[in-house]
């Protein structure tokens, strides 16, 4: 089998549970329990908008979004947000995240659990404004 074709039948078993969300601005959206647990959820250059998921997720990116409200209140494995500003997270449940990467981003807050912040796996570059705080509010990490 040629490399090219191998490639491209790669690329589509990563992205099968893949949900890319492109240009959208000032938008509220509500997806409940829509997704399943095997789903990647990926916004690239939004604005301005509030999401809400309920539902257990694998991961979800952001990439290039400002102005973002994000409200979680299932289980994620990971967060990844490279190359925003202005990004609020509000993981509602008390349950770990595996993993947070972010790169080039700016004014970052996050809310999680203190069991999570001790068991989360942290990459963090050439980022700056990072506050992550537990549900009391009380600062677990700043940048």
């Amino acid at each position: 089998m040629p490399i090219e074709q191998n490639k491209m039948i790669l690329q589509q078993l990563l992205t099968k549970n893949q949900i890319t969300l492109k240009n959208l601005w000032d938008l509220n959206q509500n997806f409940g329990t829509l997704f399943d647990q095997e789903s990647t959820i990926c916004y690239e250059n939004c604005q301005d908008m509030r999401i809400s998921i309920n539902s257990k997720i694998n991961r979800i990116i952001f990439k290039n979004c400002k102005n973002m409200d994000i409200k979680l209140s299932g289980l994620i494995s990971g967060i990844e947000i490279k190359n925003c500003t202005n990004i609020e997270i509000d993981n509602k449940k008390k349950l770990p995240l595996n993993s947070l990467i972010m790169e080039n981003s700016k004014f970052v807050k996050m809310t999680v659990s203190k069991r999570s912040h001790k068991e989360t796996y942290y990459e963090i570059t050439k980022s700056n404004g990072i506050l992550i705080t537990d549900h009391s509010n009380n600062s677990l990490l700043l940048r």
